[in-house]
């Protein structure tokens, strides 16, 4: 799925105090925590990788529940650091010169010495931990998932690599020179095995956390459709960053492409907006979704328009920012279908008739392109009326208790239908501005 920087932040996927990476983020190495970024950025394109990814999440969820890192993310920090030093990185030729090279660091560098021993220890660590994924990986026998095998088949590999096997339950217990030499050994002979175990460790770290994420907040991985059955399709589906968010229910399909989106203002529109293209990104990453469950069909691209920003730099104003980013959008799907299009009040830098007939414009045409699914919200009360009977257009609205000495309440319920609430002024009189004016 293709995703620009301006729906990387519509969205706030990673950045921002609030991101939604940084949410995600438990994972136990940096390397892990990387690996989980760049899905963020770049999620899959095609069904069969959204799918073997699940699949490798569903074989943990039942194999590996009990698994417990022993490394941290220190561990691997410095392994890396070791791999890629020149430290021990010169040929010793025999055992006397190791002797006397340990002889020489007793006296002049005891620090030295701690600090092999510190480095055995993590090596150690890691070994352990690269055993214990091993012995998971194993009991998927021939109907290991796809995505794992080839981590079984690196793990196999390098853990029996004669630079790597040496270190055992009794290494601990070593001498120094032994120490020193297995080092040695392990930094000429054993760096691509010890960097493809750090590696399936990363990757099984963020499986194990999407794992975790399913298993401990009740989320589901989403039913991925061929792209042409063209489906969207959710039931309480809330956002993960909002506490005690209000879940909701819908359903895009070929027979409700368009969902022009209407309620007053801070009823939950754009909170709604923004749950819908967190978790179609999600889906095809491949990880599991904040909802009970979930259809999606895998699509192109993902375009929002929500947080438009003027360029004072340039000279160009709120509307014409909006009208460059339709722009993109029509070219984008000109170019191609099946991509799923988030738009959030239409056209709002610009006066009231203007923003009507601009959005009567757009609403039209995108509705003419078909083979995309597009969730528009809009300010404008007229235009769901012009629009009315349009096909492929369905209605929802967000509620706002109005009684009659118009003091309000928002219920962040989406409902069918068309919303002819108007807050404004209300809300101008509850924060006492009217009454601070006169």
């Amino acid at each position: 799925m293709q995703l620009d920087q301006l729906t990387l932040d519509d969205l706030s996927i990673l950045k921002g105090e609030n991101a939604v990476y940084l949410l995600l983020d438990k994972c136990h190495t940096k390397e892990g925590s990387l690996l989980l970024r760049k899905r963020l950025q770049e999620p899959y394109g095609q069904r069969d990788d959204m799918l073997r990814y699940q699949e490798a999440i569903r074989f943990w969820s039942a194999h590996g529940q009990d698994f417990k890192w022993e490394l941290t993310n220190g561990t691997v920090m410095m392994l890396q650091q070791f791999l890629h030093s020149n430290e021990f990185a010169d040929k010793v030729n025999d055992d006397l010169g190791l002797r006397i090279n340990t002889f020489l660091k007793k006296i002049v560098h005891r620090e030295s010495l701690d600090h092999i021993s510190f480095l055995t220890e993590q090596i150690i660590l890691l070994l352990r931990d690269g055993r214990k994924i091993q012995q998971v990986l194993e009991q998927g026998g021939s109907q290991l998932p796809d995505y794992l095998q080839q981590d079984r088949a690196a793990l196999a590999e390098a853990l029996q690599h004669p630079a790597v096997k040496v270190y055992d339950a009794h290494t601990e217990k070593r001498a120094m020179a032994a120490k020193i030499a297995m080092i040695h050994q392990l930094k000429r002979y054993g760096r691509n095995m010890l960097e493809k175990i750090i590696t399936v460790i990363s990757r099984i770290d963020v499986i194990m956390v999407m794992s975790g994420w399913a298993a401990r907040e009740g989320w589901s991985l989403p039913e991925v459709l061929p792209q042409e059955r063209l489906v969207l399709s959710a039931r309480q589906l809330f956002h993960p960053l909002i506490p005690d968010a209000h879940p909701y229910d819908i359903t895009f399909d070929r027979q409700h492409q368009l969902l022009l989106l209407t309620g007053a203002n801070m009823s939950g529109k754009s909170t709604f907006m923004r749950t819908v293209g967190l978790c179609a990104i999600l889906a095809h990453c491949g990880y599991p979704v904040p909802a009970q469950s979930m259809d999606i069909s895998c699509l192109n691209a993902l375009i929002t328009q929500i947080q438009v920003q003027d360029d004072l730099s340039k000279g160009e104003s709120y509307f014409y920012a909006e009208v460059l980013r339709m722009k993109q959008t029509a070219q984008r799907i000109r170019q191609q279908s099946y991509n799923l299009i988030i738009m959030d009040e239409l056209f709002k830098g610009t006066n009231v008739h203007d923003a009507y007939d601009c959005s009567v414009a757009v609403v039209k045409g995108l509705l003419k392109k078909g083979n995309n699914l597009i969730l528009l919200s809009t300010h404008l009360h007229e235009l769901p009326e012009q629009l009315e009977r349009s096909e492929g257009l369905f209605f929802r609205y967000f509620e706002t208790l109005i009684d009659g000495e118009k003091n309000f309440k928002f219920t962040y319920r989406l409902k069918e239908g068309i919303s002819k609430d108007r807050i404004g002024y209300a809300l101008l009189k509850q924060e006492g501005v009217i009454d601070l004016l006169n």
